[in-house]
């Protein structure tokens, strides 16, 4: 691991470890190790542990600092994901946040994002897709 610390990069629903794919570069060029695993966003019978244990397994060889970054709905785990392997920081981008004893499928309700984002969509003179 470098001197500058692992960074576990952790993806969206309905996306991969791909999604990193232009950012993991430039955060290897600042002298971080990256590892951005494939979350089992493609099987219907995945828990919320599941995607925990995916995880954690992404990065259990490696030693030192590390720090969890999660994107969307990678937020619902990073906090435990982050505690299980002792990282130095959680860093939350555009991250679903439930509240305590929310879940994690109710969150697009409780939020009103459909809503948002059709306003979003109207305000810019396009439909949702």
């Amino acid at each position: 691991m470098s001197a500058a610390g692992m960074l576990l990069l952790l993806h969206g629903a309905g996306s991969s470890g791909w999604y990193w794919h232009l950012v993991e570069p430039i955060l290897q060029n600042a002298g971080h190790d990256t590892v951005a695993p494939d979350l089992p966003a493609d099987d219907p019978d995945a828990d919320l542990a599941t995607y925990v244990t995916t995880a954690v397994r992404a990065v259990e060889d490696c030693s030192g600092t590390a720090i969890v970054v999660a994107q969307s709905m990678a937020g619902i785990i990073a906090p435990v994901v982050a505690e299980r392997i002792e990282a130095d920081r959680l860093v939350l981008l555009a991250a679903m946040i439930p509240n305590p004893g929310e879940r994690g499928h109710d969150w697009w309700t409780n939020t009103g994002q459909a809503t948002a984002q059709h306003s979003c969509f109207e305000e810019l003179g396009s439909r949702a897709l």
